[in-house]
């Protein structure tokens, strides 16, 4: 038995869906934290076990943070003494939460990430090389707003205000799926220190002006 998952990297959670037939189903919720004592990997409850100076949080954040004393040119969190590139961090989470989803559902095939719109071709690339590394053999990256319209939207032509609460920001996107296209309108990010929802109504009209025309030539695919 074989499967395909759905991952989203949060800025404080990693969530894997599982791909069925009809439908997604959610299938592993963790920290997305990482830890390292004596060289052994800790994700979830493990991480109890691990001083402060021996975990990463908010891996995320920490995808492509330049430092030029690397010779990747980017910073390599430390963890219980020892640098630890981006990339093996994000795999080691990665490859804990396919263990659960192999567990109960058999061997992951196929890999779609869900990512964020501001991440730029490094941090993407740091994603993709994470996932692989895993030893899924098949992955790819999906801009979230662009799932989240088609896992919400299916085929009916119609626009959609597509929200990602983190802990600390408010994502908005208005995205129009059309012609069988699914169509960036608008994109804002809205940052707030107690009611996220105080952010939603800013986020969403800062930047959204109603287009005057949308040539077909025009549009943004993903």
């Amino acid at each position: 038995m074989t499967c395909t998952v759905g991952i989203d990297l949060g800025l404080t959670e990693l969530r894997v869906a599982v791909l069925l037939a009809d439908r997604a189903e959610l299938a592993v919720t963790m920290p997305a934290t990482i830890g390292l004592v004596a060289g052994v990997p800790h994700t979830g409850a493990a991480l109890a076990r691990c001083r402060p100076d021996q975990q990463v949080d908010r891996l995320l954040e920490r995808l492509a943070v330049p430092d030029g004393d690397h010779v990747t040119g980017l910073a390599w969190p430390v963890l219980d003494g020892q640098p630890v590139s981006p990339v093996e961090l994000v795999a080691w989470l990665l490859r804990a939460a396919l263990v659960e989803v192999e567990a109960t559902h058999g061997a992951v095939e196929g890999a779609v990430l869900a990512v964020p719109l501001e991440l730029g071709a490094l941090e993407r690339r740091v994603l993709r090389d994470a996932a692989l590394a895993t030893g899924v053999p098949a992955v790819r990256l999906l801009a979230a707003p662009a799932a989240a319209a088609l896992a919400t939207l299916g085929d009916h032509p119609s626009r959609l205000a597509v929200l990602q609460v983190d802990d600390d920001r408010v994502r908005a996107t208005i995205v129009e799926n059309a012609d069988q296209m699914i169509d960036l309108l608008a994109h804002a990010i809205e940052r707030f220190t107690d009611d996220p929802a105080a952010a939603v109504g800013p986020a969403v009209t800062a930047r959204w002006r109603p287009p005057r025309c949308r040539p077909r030539g025009c549009r943004t695919r993903w």
